[in-house]
């Protein structure tokens, strides 16, 4: 038997009338989620009118998605720039500059091996688990949107056919002055 989540009026007004799986959807997308991932995690399946650009490009959803991440900055305690300046800094920091009480270190301890010689000196290491430069990246990467494809506009036609022949003609006789091609 299925169970199907049931919204009150309260909440379809506030998601501004959009169903579970867009709800979902918002939600993968603005904690970090690429597009493609949050569409399979929301549930959808790729139709002929449903495909991940398509859900995105909804301006109710997009809407949806700026209020979470509006909310997710207000949780965080920290504005986009202040996590990209994080982001930023532990990506470059040096493990050497990493102290326990930095807000890069993830773990700080230091034990005791043995003592020194025969003067009672002890010596000591200092293990440093500080946040993966790695993992910042990737996340810096994500809220950047750097991953995103760009479009890329290709003139065709005749117009395009006649400069690609006039630039080849250009690069052969440049060639050819220089000695390289004999054509």
């Amino acid at each position: 038997m299925k169970v199907r989540k049931t919204f009150n009026d309260k909440q379809y007004l506030q998601s501004g009338g959009l169903s579970h799986k867009y709800l979902r959807f918002c939600e993968f997308v603005a904690d970090g989620s690429t597009i493609n991932d949050a569409f399979d995690n929301a549930g959808f399946e790729i139709t002929e009118f449903c495909s991940p650009e398509r859900v995105y490009s909804s301006p109710h959803v997009r809407g949806q998605i700026d209020r979470l991440r509006r909310l997710n900055e207000i949780k965080a305690g920290m504005t986009k720039e202040e996590l990209e300046g994080y982001l930023m800094t532990a990506i470059r920091i040096p493990v050497g500059d990493v102290g326990p009480l930095s807000p890069f270190c993830l773990e700080y301890t230091v034990d005791e091996i043995a003592t020194g010689g025969g003067k009672g000196i002890p010596i000591k290491r200092t293990r440093i688990k500080k946040v993966s430069p790695l993992d910042a990246a990737k996340m810096l990467i994500q809220l950047k949107g750097w991953a995103e494809p760009s479009q890329l506009v290709v003139d065709s036609g005749p117009n395009m056919l006649a400069q690609l022949e006039e630039r080849a003609k250009h690069l052969v006789s440049s060639l050819n002055r220089a000695g390289c091609v004999d054509v």
